[in-house]
């Protein structure tokens, strides 16, 4: 969270539907999942952001030590 914190979700213009994303990112309480967005959609409105957050989300993940169920 302190990496995005400051990031700054800019509507797009055209808010017509898209498909497709690169990471989805859910947060969560405990075992409850309270929120959940792409790197470019948040509650069906489309955005950019400043500064880009896909660098940021991707640093994560590649640096993120994943379990397998």
């Amino acid at each position: 969270m302190s990496e995005i914190k400051d990031v700054q979700f800019i509507p797009e213009e055209n808010q017509e539907d898209r498909a497709g994303f690169r990471y989805a990112i859910s947060l969560y309480e405990g075992e409850q999942m309270t929120f959940i967005f792409t790197e470019n959609e948040v509650t069906d409105y489309y955005y950019y952001t400043e500064p880009d957050i896909y660098p940021i989300v991707d640093s994560l993940y590649k640096n993120t030590k994943l379990e397998e169920e």
